[in-house]
């Protein structure tokens, strides 16, 4: 089973290249996930298992698992990919984020990555997932990675407070389960 293994996903209507490199040591099977047509990190598996001809995976920082069957020959595995449903975390404009199905760990990294030029750190002890909206009236250095230019400081009644949060307490999403 050790090796680099290479197939396809379909997403979004569209075919992904993936390549999963399999390493074995102390009897534990280890994974890690490159997609190549979509770039960015090298995503480890939380769990790579193989029983029997049955082979899974788990990636827990895409919610995703993959389960299938090892060939008869050991050259090839045909499986199902399931993902989701992931956080969405859409800016509607500067200043405007809703979210849907978002910890706080996923809105400190959106924070981070598009809008602050420094680190963003998930310290609110609020475990579980979300339907929100941040609004917020962004400043002069907010966005720069986006290459937005914020417009001047307004007195006006339509402008939002400097930061609001509406939350959708009643609908909290439940943690992904991982399989074993």
């Amino acid at each position: 089973m050790a090796g680099n293994w290479q197939g396809s996903l379909q997403a979004g209507g569209r075919e992904l290249r993936i390549v999963v490199k399999v390493t074995k040591a102390n009897d534990a099977l280890k994974a890690v996930m490159y997609s190549i047509d979509q770039g960015g990190p090298v995503l480890p598996a939380s769990a790579f298992t193989l029983q029997g001809s049955t082979v899974k995976m788990a990636v827990a920082g895409l919610a995703a698992n993959y389960a299938g069957k090892l060939s008869a020959d050991g050259n090839s595995i045909a499986g199902t990919w399931t993902q989701g449903p992931n956080p969405r975390l859409f800016f509607r404009g500067l200043g405007v984020l809703p979210a849907r199905n978002a910890t706080m760990s996923d809105l400190a990294g959106v924070m981070q990555n598009a809008v602050l030029d420094r680190p963003v750190i998930d310290q609110a002890g609020i475990a579980g997932r979300y339907d929100f909206t941040l609004t917020w009236t962004p400043i002069e250095f907010q966005f720069r990675g986006l290459g937005a230019r914020i417009p001047p400081a307004t007195d006006s009644a339509t402008t939002p407070p400097a930061c609001s949060w509406r939350f959708n307490r009643g609908n909290p999403r439940r943690r992904w389960p991982k399989f074993s």
